[in-house]
């Protein structure tokens, strides 16, 4: 599946207000889902006294790694058969 990312006036403003900390996806029928933008980070970034170095876990995808996850600002729901956020 290819995610496109076009700046559509409600992804624009979501992104302003957040200060690029959320954004807006939509899902295959165009339905928006509001997101938390989460970047990647080290495991020595979050505790260093746990002497384990590298990329955290929850960013890698088999053997690559991702540079951010995205995870749903509000409660899940489902409309029209699609879970939104």
């Amino acid at each position: 599946m290819t995610t496109i990312l076009v700046k559509d006036a409600l992804r624009a403003s979501v992104e302003a207000a957040s200060g690029g900390k959320q954004t807006v996806l939509y899902t295959p029928k165009g339905q928006p889902t509001f997101v938390n933008i989460i970047p990647k980070v080290s495991i020595e970034s979050m505790n260093p006294a746990l002497g384990i170095s590298g990329v955290h876990p929850a960013f890698k995808q088999g053997d690559r790694e991702i540079p951010y996850l995205y995870v749903g600002t509000y409660q899940g729901c489902v409309l029209n058969g699609e879970v939104l956020s």
